[in-house]
């Protein structure tokens, strides 16, 4: 498109949108008089239609929408977004088949996630990922930000323009729906440019106001030639008694993070029970966590002073249950239980060293005394945890590590003057 017939075309619109404002302006008051908001598509009001899908996803709505466009002749890329919620189960998906996640919100306790996701021969695997809840990640941030996704679809099907003010009105079906269906074509000259003209074309659900499709299409012609666009949303699903099926998960694909006690206390997150069925002790010598080596490579954490205190972290996990976790915090002691068979470890960590002091603390941060550990992948492992910093302030830390077989250089620890057990058995890196 040449930059003259661009412009010609763009201000072309401007121009015959902003005639029609007043005339919208009156639709407008005509139809909050009506006193019918919610009925038949008589209120195009979008915080109205925002309200009235919200409240249908007590019962189920499912809704996915093509947004698309072109410029003179040439499609531009389509983009697909979907939105599925039934009480305290959502659903959103953005392009690809494994680009989607079903997120379960029916517990107190936790949330649990299922996400999609190609193996290595192109097969679809669903993975499950049970996160408990704190007082930083809570069941009421995470329903608000699901509905303000939820409104980021709303958006679309709430758009409305010109043809609605004074378009050709007709009744037409669509998705097996009733709807109303309103053509406009408008022109416009402007001076020392040529002409131009935009069709519109709207089609909206009669029984809530939703807009199911729109297109709105331009073109401009100058002594430089002709030019046209376009933009357009078309809802390919709408369903307002959807019941969501969560995938099934093997054991291999679920992972649990955080807790209190990971999940001893915790309730059901759909076909899997949280919780250990194992007594504390000496660890399965056929365990996933049995006498590991791990050491760290990579770590997620919005501090850039926390990451690079664990970017050189290792970790040892005994037969005998005990674990160790050397850092730049120094070295965290504890036990660990295997939990909900085999498929991730419960650390309690009840002291540590410090190596810069060289002694002894049995004062824990209370986020330091409970860790997660999951495995990540054929030979990989991840360790989530909660660091504090300055001002009583936390943050949160990802540590990715993998099993190295060996145990790096070490030299032994003093004895503890507490007299407990754990001395010089530990060692710290060189």
């Amino acid at each position: 498109m040449k930059k003259q017939s661009k412009i010609l075309l763009i201000v072309a619109i401007v121009v015959v949108m902003a005639l029609l404002v007043g005339v919208l302006a009156a639709c407008g008051n005509k139809n909050k008089n009506n006193g019918n908001s919610l009925n038949i598509g008589s209120d195009y009001d979008a915080e109205a239609i925002e309200a009235h899908l919200n409240a249908l996803k007590t019962d189920g709505i499912f809704v996915k929408i093509e947004v698309s466009g072109s410029s003179d002749g040439e499609a531009d890329e389509t983009e697909t977004y979907a939105y599925g919620a039934k009480g305290e189960v959502y659903y959103f998906s953005y392009g690809d088949e494994d680009d989607q996640i079903f997120v379960d919100l029916t517990s107190d306790d936790y949330v649990v996630y299922y996400s999609a996701e190609k193996d290595d021969r192109g097969a679809l695997v669903w993975s499950k990922t049970i996160t408990y809840y704190n007082e930083y990640y809570t069941k009421d941030t995470l329903k608000q930000s699901y509905l303000a996704y939820g409104a980021g679809v709303w958006t679309w099907m709430g758009y409305y323009g010109n043809a609605v003010g004074e378009g050709t009105k007709t009744s037409t079906t669509f998705l097996g729906r009733d709807c109303d269906k309103y053509v406009l074509k408008q022109t416009a000259t402007v001076a020392f440019y040529g002409s131009a003209s935009v069709n519109y074309e709207y089609i909206i659900d009669k029984e809530t106001g939703v807009c199911l499709k729109f297109n709105v299409a331009g073109s401009a012609t100058t002594t430089d030639g002709t030019s046209s666009g376009s933009f357009g949303m078309e809802c390919k699903e709408f369903n307002t008694r959807w019941t969501p099926s969560l995938p099934t998960v093997d054991a291999a694909h679920t992972e649990t993070i955080g807790g209190n006690g990971q999940g001893g206390n915790g309730g059901n997150g759909g076909n899997e029970t949280p919780g250990g069925n194992n007594e504390s002790g000496e660890v399965p010598v056929n365990s996933a966590f049995a006498n590991k080596k791990l050491v760290a490579t990579s770590v997620e954490c919005s501090s850039q002073e926390v990451s690079a205190l664990f970017a050189n972290a290792h970790a040892s996990l005994f037969m005998s249950g005990d674990f160790e976790l050397v850092s730049g915090m120094g070295v965290l002691f504890g036990t660990f239980t295997i939990e909900d068979n085999d498929r991730y470890a419960n650390l309690t960590t009840f002291k540590g060293y410090d190596l810069e002091d060289q002694e002894y603390y049995h004062d824990i941060p209370q986020t330091l005394r409970v860790l997660a550990i999951t495995r990540e992948g054929t030979n990989g492992y991840r360790m989530d945890l909660r660091v504090p910093v300055t001002n009583s302030a936390t943050v949160d830390a990802t540590i990715h590590m993998t099993n190295s077989g060996v145990s790096p250089m070490r030299s032994d620890l003093p004895n503890d003057p507490n007299g407990d057990s754990f001395n010089a058995q530990y060692q710290v890196e060189q």
